[in-house]
């Protein structure tokens, strides 16, 4: 099932089986997006790199067998605030410092914010750009191939956060200046709460 193609920088890279994308534009909200390659197709998706097919594994999943070089597959909208989950299985690894991730904040395949498991026994929350790798934080995790793995990864405001299946790890950080990437004001800290139980009502916040 897929719905809502609009463009969103949502992806999946390294040697892996990739099932189940699913996007929100907050934590709460509904998925604004979402992949389970179910209807065998993967269009709308942008590929970089590796040889990417539909595939049955127990369910659909899409693809990535190639390890002589690094892959990435984009799909979706320009959204800044979003959350970002996929069911991962490592394949295979091609040398040491290798990884499989969920992508948000793409602007292209050489730059966004990952959180990936590598095949030396981390999970790593870090920025790409430039060509190079930043890591923000990191914690120790197993990621044996042929197990599958659920990354989300979210980002709100300059908060990132990773979780790892139903945990969030020691690995959370900071994004640059927001204004990087889009134009905003801030609101009067004194007028946020009446703003918001306006909106909201007393009791559901």
């Amino acid at each position: 099932m897929r719905t809502n193609k609009s463009r969103l920088a949502a992806a999946m890279g390294g040697f892996v089986l990739a099932i189940g994308l699913a996007v929100q534009p907050v934590a709460s909200a509904a998925t604004l997006l979402a992949d389970d390659f179910e209807d065998g197709s993967a269009d709308g998706w942008t590929r970089s790199g590796g040889s990417w097919s539909v595939v049955t594994d127990g369910s659909r999943a899409y693809r990535q067998s190639g390890t002589s070089s690094d892959a990435r597959a984009l799909v979706g909208g320009a959204w800044t605030d979003q959350a970002v989950q996929v069911r991962v299985k490592p394949g295979a690894y091609n040398g040491s410092g290798r990884h499989v991730a969920v992508l948000a904040r793409a602007r292209s395949t050489g730059e966004y914010y990952y959180l990936a498991l590598t095949n030396t026994g981390s999970v790593v929350l870090g920025r790409r750009s430039g060509g190079g790798f930043t890591t923000l934080a990191s914690a120790a995790a197993a990621a044996p191939t042929g197990s599958w793995h659920t990354l989300r990864l979210e980002a709100f405001g300059t908060t990132l956060r990773g979780f790892l299946g139903d945990t969030q790890p020691e690995c959370g950080g900071s994004v640059e200046e927001p204004r990087n990437y889009y134009a905003y004001t801030l609101d009067d800290p004194n007028t946020v709460k009446a703003s918001v139980m306006a909106g909201a009502g007393t009791g559901k916040i």
